[in-house]
């Protein structure tokens, strides 16, 4: 059995609000960014690490906040 690992990365507003910008997930084959904004694209590769699978966009690690998936919580 195949351990996945998934991130959420999201972004506080000054508002106190927060907005999903999409989840990285581990297969076998490596990292994927999926997006859940408008106007943005999955990953077309795999990419060897987690840092390497985020967009530019998202902000990381400096203007994005970062949490461990919750299947369930997380849809």
């Amino acid at each position: 059995m195949t351990t996945i690992k998934s991130l959420v990365f999201e972004r506080r507003f000054a508002s106190g609000e927060v907005g999903k910008l999409g989840t990285a997930v581990q297969r076998a084959d490596g990292w994927r960014f999926v997006p859940a904004v408008a106007g943005r694209m999955s990953s077309r590769k795999a990419h060897p690490t987690l840092e390497k699978c985020l967009p530019r966009w998202v902000g990381y690690p400096d203007y994005c906040e970062s949490r461990r998936f919750v299947p369930g919580k997380d849809t």
